[in-house]
């Protein structure tokens, strides 16, 4: 399942961990519908929860080591979130 994201370099696109241990809605919609077609179930799910509670800074040598094409200006931007403040930036 997840190495269609690591041949296609998905990370490299799209933010898809919020955290060590939380994933975006991008990993989950997948896992989902993988799951849909393994049992033989048509459908397109959706997720509309945010997992970013805890969400944690990709540091810019981090970002420039693996090539990143995609930027994170805030963050933990749900309501229910832990914010220190209203908009977290680096």
């Amino acid at each position: 399942m997840y190495s269609s994201f690591l041949v296609n370099k998905l990370y490299q696109k799209q933010q898809l961990f919020y955290d060590q241990g939380h994933p975006t809605n991008i990993v989950i919609s997948e896992i989902a519908k993988q799951l849909l077609k393994k049992l033989d179930i048509c459908g397109n799910p959706s997720c509309e929860f945010l997992m970013d509670t805890h969400e944690e800074f990709i540091y810019p040598c981090v970002s420039k080591t693996l090539s990143l094409n995609w930027k994170q200006g805030e963050i933990r931007k749900s309501i229910n979130a832990k914010k220190i403040e209203d908009k977290m930036d680096i």
